[in-house]
């Protein structure tokens, strides 16, 4: 048998209260798969109701959990782009008042 250190991470991670997901190559070594690897893809788990609801299967808490992440993400897109958003309106203003006036006449006014 290969030798894993995998044993002594997990244990750490629940020593010290972390809860994660095993993936990857190490999961199939812990399983007992003929797949070897020497890293650990750990998802962090702690602070992430989502990943909780998922790795539960409560598609009844992760459903409207990810519809409420998406619409707080698309407020904070909102929020950074705004300032773009006035500038390149003020620009286009701009442009278009000075089209406008280099069609008029001198002296005259519509």
């Amino acid at each position: 048998m290969i030798p894993t250190p995998i044993l002594t991470v997990l244990s750490t991670f629940r020593t010290n209260g972390v809860q994660t997901l095993l993936m990857g190559g190490q999961a199939c070594v812990f399983y007992g798969a003929a797949q070897v690897s020497k890293d650990v893809d750990p998802a962090l788990v702690g602070g992430r109701p989502l990943l909780a609801h998922a790795l539960a299967g409560d598609q009844a808490k992760l459903i409207p959990a990810l519809d409420g992440e998406m619409r707080a993400e698309q407020a904070v897109d909102r929020a950074y782009w705004e300032p773009v958003r006035r500038e390149l309106e003020a620009m286009r203003l701009e442009e278009a008042r000075k089209k406008w006036s280099s069609r008029q006449a001198p002296g005259q006014s519509r």
